[in-house]
């Protein structure tokens, strides 16, 4: 049997698999280590996942049948973007069919929900629950019964919200270097906000604290979502790329662990611990951290315009 995987022919050697689901399970293993994961499986033409159904008699199926096993494989900062491709696509999708009374699409729509509903937190990596929350707005709504409810803008106004992070998400994904840039200064505009967090937590307005340290969560989150994904997809190698002595793999290590003190400060209420960390260590780290980003794109465009050798083509 000829096995390829993303078009390639691999030398997968077969011991002691006898059916198509002891050889997947063995190149999934084998594919773990290099952190890619199977997007679609093929054998002789025939599509058997994504197949949309829970059908899995073609585990079962004798190997010594087939003439041909071709394989996708997606890093795993692909699945990711088509994982959020896929909710935004569903999301959009019903979003438009409540909009419009659309009660045939809504019928055929209401299928996925339990998918959308159980994968979204994983996908997002959240602990906001949006997947219980969604459940919830939708039992409301009444779409489950067929019977449309006032309630329903409510679920409207959310699944508008969710394509809004969704489109946030997949812009990270897609300009990594760009969303770090607009983070990094979205952080440095927010530090005069931020300073006057301990003076509200002094004064007793709790709410104002609040709502800054909300945007300070999310957008610390944020960088490190980029330093992940920048990492994945090779775009740099931080380690090579240093500012005054200092390697960005550090800094950035360093400046995720000011983070995490910050967020202790804040739920700890220490108002005088959050004057300082926001003074002395994370100021300065977000105007060090734009001198970084500097760097890294002068290294990228320095990269790109030189001129290739012909063995380079």
């Amino acid at each position: 049997m000829k096995i390829s995987i993303n078009e390639q022919a691999i030398d997968f050697s077969l011991e002691n698999e006898k059916t198509l689901g002891d050889v997947i399970k063995g190149i999934h293993t084998w594919l773990e280590d290099s952190g890619y994961q199977i997007f679609s499986i093929e054998y002789d033409g025939k599509t058997i996942v994504p197949s949309g159904e829970e059908d899995e008699e073609w585990k079962q199926q004798p190997i010594d049948q087939m003439q041909a096993l071709d394989i996708t494989v997606l890093s795993a900062t692909e699945q990711y973007g088509q994982d959020l491709h896929t909710l935004y696509q569903y999301i959009s999708l019903l979003q438009r069919a409540l909009a419009s009374d659309n009660r045939e699409l809504i019928k055929d729509l209401k299928n996925e929900l339990p998918y959308i509903v159980n994968n979204i937190d994983r996908i997002l990596d959240s602990k906001n629950e949006y997947g219980h929350v969604l459940e919830k707005l939708v039992e409301g709504s009444g779409i489950k019964e067929g019977e449309i409810k006032p309630a329903v803008q409510q679920l409207l106004s959310y699944l508008n919200n969710l394509l809004i992070i969704l489109q946030s998400r997949i812009n990270e994904v897609t300009q990594p270097l760009t969303e770090l840039r607009s983070t990094a200064e979205g952080l440095r505009s927010l530090i005069p906000q931020l300073m006057d967090v301990s003076v509200y937590l002094q004064t007793g307005k709790d709410k104002q604290a609040m709502s800054s340290i909300i945007e300070f969560t999310e957008i610390s989150e944020k960088l490190i979502r980029l330093y992940r994904l920048l990492q994945n997809q090779g775009i740099a190698d931080f380690s090579k790329i240093q500012f005054d002595e200092q390697d960005f793999t550090t800094f950035y290590s360093e400046l995720n662990q000011i983070f995490h003190e910050l967020v202790d400060a804040f739920n700890s209420k220490d108002s005088v611990l959050i004057g300082d960390l926001l003074e002395y260590e994370v100021a300065p780290r977000t105007e060090r951290l734009m001198k970084f980003i500097l760097t890294i794109e002068s290294n990228l465009d320095s990269n790109n315009t030189k001129p290739k050798n012909k063995s380079e083509g």
